[in-house]
């Protein structure tokens, strides 16, 4: 599961060098887990396509409780992965997407959901050794999600990793939910860490000198080699074995130019496109007040990169 360019300032590679160093490393599948964002989807589709990889379409998503990664198994979970995404961007500010957990849970049709790392709704109780909330909100995505519920375990050498992971992979055992090894990748090769680490000073408004929370304390954010990362979890089989189960249970299936078009309800595609057009128009007006000549051109450019 990697993140590309189009997580903006949270990916160091550009989607090109990360299938095709994939590919050069003896990879079959890769997943795709932007942030917030599946603007990068047809261009992984025909990179995957041209070095041999299979595509699994993702996303990171940000939520009021925290980040969970969305993996679709088939179409229709990718059409629940844009429902989801463009209304967290909707609802709240630009450039700060965000959405309610409970809404994810009742709308995670075809989705698998991994959650884990410093980031996952439970990850502050365990931490604290709150062991009985972070067991209560395990449980409760478990309930809601059933056997579509992972939790990864992370190995990077962060501060306090190894107590974490001890605690976190005995509340999975104890609730019987399946644990996934899982590193985040950010860049593509090791002598990327120093560009990813300058998006991060950018992403957080510090300057270099700055400590910050966010910024990485090593390179272990690049694509490891099958090898390598079979080693990293030597200890853990289960957790490896589990990778190719979720990878398993993502369908091959195809995203043809027209399945990129809004649909409103059962009205026909060109009434849809009629519609997007005067919701379009009805939103820049509420934005801007009125429409001049650059912004009605800007916006006419806009709706056929969708429509045309």
């Amino acid at each position: 599961m990697v993140r590309s360019e189009f997580s903006f300032l949270n990916g160091a590679s550009r989607l090109e060098e990360l299938v095709k160093v994939a590919a050069q490393l003896g990879y079959d599948t890769l997943a795709l887990t932007d942030v917030d964002h599946l603007c990068g989807v047809p261009e992984f589709l025909g990179l995957c396509k041209r070095h041999g990889v299979r595509p699994i379409l993702g996303l990171e998503l940000t939520l009021n409780t925290g980040r969970v990664i969305a993996l679709a198994k088939s179409r229709k979970g990718f059409a629940s992965l844009c429902r989801l995404v463009t209304e967290s961007h909707l609802e709240n500010e630009r450039r700060q997407p965000m959405l309610q957990e409970d809404r994810l849970l009742d709308d995670a049709d075809d989705l698998i959901l991994i959650a884990g790392g410093n980031d996952a709704p439970f990850a502050s109780w365990v931490y604290q050794q709150r062991i009985d909330r972070a067991e209560a909100r395990l449980r409760g995505m478990q309930n809601r999600l059933g056997a579509d519920f992972f939790v990864r375990i992370e190995r990077t050498l962060q501060p306090m990793q190894q107590e974490f992971n001890a605690r976190l992979t005995s509340l999975c055992s104890d609730l019987r939910i399946p644990v996934v090894a899982c590193n985040s990748v950010h860049y593509a090769r090791p002598n990327q860490y120093r560009i990813f680490d300058l998006l991060s000073c950018i992403r957080n408004l510090i300057k270099l000198d700055d400590p910050h929370p966010e910024r990485p304390i090593n390179g272990f954010g690049y694509l490891q080699s099958p090898i390598a990362f079979t080693r990293l979890f030597a200890d853990m089989p289960q957790a490896l074995e589990m990778t190719h189960s979720i990878a398993d249970r993502c369908e091959n299936y195809s995203l043809n130019d027209e399945l990129y078009r809004p649909r409103f309800g059962s009205i026909s595609e060109d009434a849809s496109i009629r519609e997007l057009y005067k919701l379009t128009e009805a939103g820049a007006r509420r934005k801007y007040g009125s429409i001049n000549d650059e912004l009605d051109k800007r916006i006419k450019y806009e709706l056929s990169v969708i429509t045309d």
